[in-house]
């Protein structure tokens, strides 16, 4: 849902239709995703910043994105080249991707 309101600024742009998106892209977009799930929890459990009601969960999220993608485009915490490395591996024992 938060990315359909706040789409994500820390990685490249996506590639065109029908194109591979290429490791290193995938790899931030990996890591993103995962530090917007960290900083969602650590968010959901420091009490309500927003109010309360529907719109906390809603804004919740979208500060969530906002700083994970801030993290990620700053260097992040070190996920994204082991995940990119682990794709290009894959990637190379299955031929090139082929």
């Amino acid at each position: 849902m938060v990315d359909a309101i706040l789409p994500s600024p820390a990685t490249a742009p996506a590639p065109t239709p029908g194109a591979r998106p290429d490791a290193a892209h995938v790899a931030r977009e990996f890591e993103s995703v995962f530090l917007t799930r960290v900083v969602d929890e650590m968010l959901a459990t420091s009490g309500s910043m927003f109010g309360e009601g529907p719109a906390d969960g809603v804004w919740r999220g979208v500060l969530a994105r906002a700083v994970a993608d801030g993290m990620v485009r700053d260097g992040g915490v070190g996920l994204a080249p082991s995940v990119e490395s682990s794709i290009a591996a894959y990637t190379a024992a299955r031929g090139g991707g082929q």
